[in-house]
């Protein structure tokens, strides 16, 4: 069929069109330069985004944070100290990044607790709909919650409508044995005198049995004084000091009056279990629950019932404090302070008349946001942490947040169309995109079998599901880890570009993008319906090579060079539809809060005692035949010098590129485990996260299989045996070496004294591809400046004499 002139145009037509739209929601809880990079993508309509960037928050840097060891400002703290997440456990900073003065607003909570954040700080919150429908939390910053306006609701504002997590009950890894027991000693707090003698008052016989029988460790009994009040004797006489005096004196409390007793920091501190141990004494004392189950701690020392609300705090329960005025014989006594709380991890009693009325389920467990009021002009401290939901908790046990671009990008898609958008992931990826759309309030659904949703989603399936699916179904695709299409063999990859050719809306995002030849632009250009990568050679470039066969051309891609006018129209044409950054000042935003830790490549030449057959000594393998060859003839060396290079404590990853290279090493290695191709998609997806959790200390498999779109920052040692992919090779070292980890990464690369032509090949393409990445970037500076990103308004024009 023959073609109009305006329609030969379109095929030929390379500077690519903006087919979008201006965004409709952008979430604050996007950085800067994310939030630009989206606008742009949006705009465009079909775009490329190869974005290595990590995130953070700010707090004033007096604001406390809670760590294992205690409270910390979070401006004392450093890279590689702990914190406490969300989920009661330790985990890491991964970064500290100061930030200037700005705007900080302070966050009050129904429990009357309020910390200080600037507007970018994102927290997790869900609404009143959210908590009614069933809906996970979403992350919003404090700019968006001000900007809502529905904070309140109800008649007057009367109803709260945000709440946040509530911690879990916090493990501060303490082993340390607690001079006396948690339990006996918040009796004794409770309802003891601790003075000249040690005096234990109470009416129920339970508590006196209890305590009887922990005394007996000690060699101390009760004996009873009045009615109520029993006398603690322990046998020692004249100036000896019994070894549990000895120890209630050195804790700070022989001595104390009930206005001035406290609870030392060491029980403050304590495991999980001494800490309930230790309320419950407390609470079966001076406690008290009322017949709908919330529970109530009275008593005239200040300190006594700070230590209850951080220990009711800190085993997930949501406790305010309020002053009482006592009153005896007409005359006024000391202020009372009143601990109220709800506890639904644990029963704060053990007293059983107590115990009964508690109620598991108390409807006023959680803590909801009261209102937001501007604080003042100051700077501010962002941290990043390597906990699951990247949370940390905060003065007050209120816990933060941090965190994504192709979901906004393609929520917006939704919005504008109302079809769904598929995003096709790497494997082990897709469980990721839904934890993340669930953080952002967006409406992802994973389908494995081609099913779809009865209204309109984000569809996440995996590469290898798309031909379940039909274009017809869908108004946007997302490639995420796009840069994992070279990798996919012809057939394969001719799909993928063939699904997404009849859609309007394309977006192509990597955090690791590796482009190395003028053949990868090429793929991803293809994708997006700009120019195939054959018309891109043919275009811009020539090929030294005499061969007349295109293909062996194009494989030969190492022969490609510019046309003498064509590398700034090339690059230009590039800026045209794709941004790529490895640091956010590559596009004009600040990038202090972005820096990686060293990275150390060690090569490692395994020497065998016998060379291939038919050589008297080893040569270098002259090409690929021979190279197999070698590898086969020195896998066992090389396989046992990994696994020694694995024989630490820490956790490593080995990328192997032979069924037979992992099968070895998972016997060389005995807590390893190997992921390989027979295994089934849930078991890889079971072994990447157990990997990520520490579960499992050495991960041994392919790059084609686990190379992509992992986040494995806890892991610091990456080995691997020689190869010529330099995308392999790149992506195998940045599923460690990434923004989140807190170490230097150390990379030992394998080979043989056959395979020395792999390394000088594998360093071509890494220089290739680190000066196509500086062309890159200086032609976006240049000539596409990405902010403000304006629409280009000029429309190509027919000539009239056509």
């Amino acid at each position: 069929m023959s073609l109009t002139y305006d329609e030969f145009l379109g095929t030929k037509r390379h500077v690519g069109s903006w087919d979008g739209f201006e965004p409709i929601a952008v979430p604050d809880a996007l950085f800067d330069f994310q939030r630009a990079l989206v606008e742009w993508a949006q705009r465009r309509g079909r775009a490329a985004i190869f974005a290595d960037c990590g995130l953070g928050k700010g707090q004033p840097p007096s604001d406390k944070v809670l760590t294992p060891g205690g409270w910390r400002t979070i401006g004392s703290l450093s890279v590689g100290d702990l914190v406490i997440s969300s989920l009661g456990t330790s985990s890491t900073i991964v970064g500290v990044y100061p930030k200037p003065a700005q705007d900080t607003y302070r966050v009050y909570f129904s429990d009357r607790c309020s910390f200080v954040v600037d507007a970018d700080h994102q927290h997790i919150c869900r609404t009143n709909n959210d908590r009614r429908r069933g809906k996970s939390w979403r992350v919003m910053s404090t700019r968006e919650l001000l900007a809502s306006g529905n904070i309140r609701y109800g008649d007057g504002g009367r109803s709260r409508n945000y709440d946040i997590p509530v911690v879990s009950p916090i493990d501060f890894g303490s082993s340390s044995p607690l001079p006396i027991a948690p339990y006996l000693l918040g009796v004794l707090l409770g309802d003891g005198h601790m003075g000249g003698n040690i005096v234990l008052s109470s009416a129920d016989q339970f508590i006196v049995d209890r305590v009887s029988c922990e005394l007996r460790e000690w060699g101390a009994t009760l004996r009873r004084r009045h009615a109520y009040d029993w006398n603690v004797i322990t046998g020692a006489t004249g100036n000896r000091r019994h070894p549990f005096r000895q120890a209630l004196y050195l804790l700070g409390l022989l001595g104390t009056r009930s206005g001035s007793k406290f609870v030392p920091d060491i029980y403050l501190f304590g495991s999980v279990d001494a800490r309930l141990a230790l309320l419950r004494g407390l609470m079966d004392t001076d406690g008290y629950v009322d017949p709908g189950g919330s529970c109530s701690f009275y008593s005239v020392s200040s300190r006594l019932a700070d230590a209850v609300v951080f220990v009711v705090r800190s085993l997930g329960g949501i406790p305010t404090r309020s002053l009482k005025q006592t009153e005896f014989g007409g005359k006024a006594g000391q202020p009372c302070h009143v601990v109220t709380f709800s506890l639904a991890t644990a029963n704060p009693f053990l007293l059983p008349r107590k115990a009964a009325r508690w109620n598991p389920t108390p409807r006023g467990n959680g803590r909801w946001i009261d209102r937001i009021e501007f604080e003042s002009v100051q700077d501010t401290v962002c941290i990043a942490v390597d906990s699951p939901d990247q949370s940390y908790v905060t003065e007050h046990f209120i816990v933060t947040h941090n965190t994504a671009m192709q979901l906004v990008w393609a929520d917006n898609i939704v919005r504008k169309t109302n079809q769904s958008v598929l995003i096709l992931t790497p494997l082990a990826v897709g469980a990721q995109t839904l934890r993340e759309a669930e953080k952002f309030g967006i409406h992802a659904v994973r389908s494995r079998d081609g099913a779809l949703p009865p209204s309109a989603s984000i569809v996440v399936a995996n590469y290898e599901q798309l031909h379940k699916f039909a274009p017809v179904d869908f108004s946007g695709v997302v490639c995420d880890e796009s840069s994992i299409l070279k990798s996919y063999d012809g057939e394969t990859r001719k799909a993928i570009t063939q699904f997404m050719r009849t859609l309007r809306y394309r977006l192509l995002c990597t955090a690791t993008s590796a482009p190395n030849d003028y053949i990868e632009l090429g793929t991803s250009s293809e994708a997006l319906g700009e120019m195939g990568y054959m018309d891109v050679l043919t275009r811009f470039f020539v090929n030294d090579q005499h061969s007349a066969h295109p293909f062996r051309k194009m494989v030969e891609s190492g022969k490609w060079r510019f046309k003498g006018y064509a590398e700034v129209p090339f690059w230009r044409w590039v800026c045209s539809w794709a941004r790529s950054l490895r640091s956010p000042a590559d596009i004009g935003f600040d990038s202090s809060r972005f820096v990686l830790p060293p990275l150390r490549e060690v090569d490692h030449v395994v020497k065998v005692a016998t060379p291939r057959a038919g050589q008297l000594f080893t040569l270098p393998a002259r090409d690929m035949r021979e190279e197999r060859a070698e590898r086969r003839h020195t896998l066992r060396e090389r396989c046992e010098y990994a696994a020694r290079l694995a024989d630490t404590s820490e956790q490593a990853v080995i990328w192997c590129h032979l069924n037979d290279e992992g099968d070895l090493l998972e016997r060389l290695i005995p807590d390893a485990q190997q992921v390989s191709g027979a295994d089934t998609d849930a078991r890889k997806e079971e072994c990447y996260a157990a990997f990520a959790d520490r579960q499992i200390r050495v991960l041994i498999t392919k790059p084609k299989l686990g190379a992509w779109g992992m986040n494995w920052q806890q892991c610091a040692h990456v080995i691997t045996f020689a190869t010529h992919s330099y995308e392999s090779y790149y992506q195998s070292v940045r599923r460690c070496w990434r923004f989140g980890q807190s170490r230097p990464v150390v990379v030992d690369r394998i080979l043989s004294e056959g395979e020395t032509r792999v390394l000088a090949n594998l360093q071509r393409k890494s220089d290739n591809a680190d000066k196509m990445f500086s062309e890159l970037v200086r032609h976006m500076k240049d000539a596409l400046i990405i902010h403000p990103m304006n629409k280009d308004s000029e429309a190509i024009e027919v000539p009239q004499w056509v």
